[in-house]
């Protein structure tokens, strides 16, 4: 069983417009099975830590404890509103890592398995935001019809996005029949992952929203 699931909002000052727009909160449970017959799964992994600076939460861990003062808004020096406590985001910072990173690891989960693009059914990436996705999709050259877009309901909910669109853009499809899937996620760290698999015929339960 995969769990995964995240309220950002909580830490997401109302006053930093470089976040306050963008995040919604969302959790998804997925379980998992292997059955005979079944094609084997391909992934690929990567890490950075040198970007850390750039998307994180500075204090609330061990190394920089909460206190009265990490949880003081202040004016900071690119214009937001944020505590020490609060999420930040470098977004210039960010679009350049993904665009730096993501093509070679789609294209290196694809050579992987042995998959042109013509071969994959849908790619559902990490749904940071549209002008991103579709940044990588033209520089791949990736036909649109089969970039998975969907979060004008809930923004970018970060480990959930996924399964997330998963269910919101291709549950019909899933329910019915088989399909070859590249799915790509990026973010905090820095860190990326793809995984290439086929699968189909899956129960996909109804998406519940709440408030």
């Amino acid at each position: 069983m995969l769990l995964a699931g995240d309220t950002i909002t909580r830490i997401v000052s109302p006053q930093d417009q470089s976040v306050a727009t963008l995040f919604g909160d969302a959790g998804s449970a997925t379980a998992i099975e292997c059955g005979p017959g079944d094609s084997e799964m391909h992934f690929q992994f990567g890490t950075d830590g040198a970007g850390q600076e750039h998307l994180m939460v500075r204090a609330g861990g061990f190394r920089y404890p909460r206190s009265e003062q990490t949880a003081e808004r202040k004016l900071r020096e690119d214009g937001g509103v944020r505590s020490d406590e609060d999420l930040f985001m470098n977004g210039a910072e960010i679009f350049a890592f993904t665009l730096r990173t993501v093509p070679p690891l789609l294209s290196g989960v694809m050579e992987q398995v042995g998959w042109s693009v013509a071969d994959v059914d849908a790619f559902v990436m990490h749904q940071a935001n549209r002008f991103i996705l579709q940044h990588i999709a033209k520089r791949m050259r990736l036909p649109a019809e089969r970039v998975v877009i969907a979060m004008e309901d809930f923004g970018n909910t970060s480990s959930a996005s996924i399964p997330l669109a998963l269910t919101v853009s291709l549950a019909e499809r899933l329910k019915s029949s088989q399909m070859n899937l590249v799915l790509a996620g990026f973010g905090v760290g820095f860190s990326w992952a793809a995984a290439a698999l086929r699968c189909g015929n899956l129960c996909m339960p109804d998406l519940v929203q709440a408030g």
